[in-house]
């Protein structure tokens, strides 16, 4: 299978949650790198809406992902 998109939040504390979407691979932009690597502890990542391909090129979409930064 391969990721063709999905959405990634992030909420911290204090601070308004941001979204991001990237729908044109299965790979964390840029931004999105930047913004686990300025995470504080505590910190909440939501990978949602995960949709993918199988080699009959079916789509179909993925469980989310829930990660606490410690």
């Amino acid at each position: 299978m391969t990721i063709t998109s999905f959405e990634f939040s992030v909420y911290q504390k204090n601070m308004k949650p941001v979204v991001l979407r990237n729908s044109k691979s299965g790979a964390f932009t840029e931004e999105m790198q930047t913004r686990i690597s300025t995470c504080t502890t505590g910190s909440k990542v939501f990978i949602e809406y995960i949709k993918c391909v199988d080699k009959n090129n079916d789509s179909h979409f993925l469980s989310p992902l829930s990660i606490t930064i410690k």
